[in-house]
């Protein structure tokens, strides 16, 4: 799992669990999610509810004045959790008689100043097209105190790996530096002796003694 401060940092189908820190798949059923009991979006063959949860979608085009609930055509009336269909208005609770516009507008949305329904209410959240209560909704902004940038632990771990890669590296170098410089001065004692021994040799009068060493 990917570590996490915010839902933005996890991929689709996953949420941030703000307690664990940790980016967790959505509950089945919910293909987009802002919290573990929130849907943002739903599968095929079914509708997002204005709650959070994913309804059965209706088999059948719905008439002007009714809407779809737990898969089945059901007439407008206020309360309710999915959109009416009036024929043009979106996110309508109820139809205008007169019009193909929203009457009300789901719970959660206010009119615009074309007396449509896409504004989110005061104290509520717009999550992708959904106007939802606040507080049913995960704090959606980072703490500034506690800063973090997506995949920042990976990379803290690779700049960790680098340096003990690095100094691996170096230590085998100096070795091999050390061992070279051994080696020199080895063959450097042994030519001195060898040399030290033939002054010896040819200093000496008569029959030529070698001398022992230890």
């Amino acid at each position: 799992m990917t570590e996490c401060r915010v839902n933005s940092h996890c991929k689709e189908g996953q949420y941030c669990d703000t307690g664990k820190k940790m980016c967790t798949p959505c509950q089945d059923g919910c293909t987009v999610c802002a919290s573990a009991t929130f849907c943002v979006s739903c599968p095929v063959g079914k509708i997002l509810n204005t709650n959070g949860t994913c309804t059965n979608q209706c088999d059948s085009a719905l008439e002007k004045g009714f809407h779809c609930k737990d898969g089945a055509a059901t007439a407008c009336q206020l309360n309710i959790t999915t959109p009416c269909n009036c024929g043009g208005g979106l996110n309508c609770e109820t139809c205008d008689n007169l019009s193909n516009d929203c009457g009300t507008c789901l719970k959660g949305y206010i009119k615009d100043t074309d007396q449509k329904c896409l504004i989110c209410d005061a104290n509520y959240t717009q999550i992708g097209s959904l106007c939802t209560l606040s507080t049913n909704l995960p704090d959606l902004n980072q703490d500034p105190n506690d800063p973090f940038v997506p995949g920042q632990k990976d990379e803290a771990n690779s700049i960790i790996s680098g340096g003990e890669i690095t100094g691996i590296v170096i230590g085998s170098l100096l070795f091999l530096l050390l061992l070279i410089l051994l080696i020199i001065y080895i063959i450097w004692r042994n030519r001195k002796q060898n040399q030290d021994e033939e002054g010896i040799i040819e200093e000496c009068n008569g029959d030529p003694i070698l001398l022992e060493t230890k």
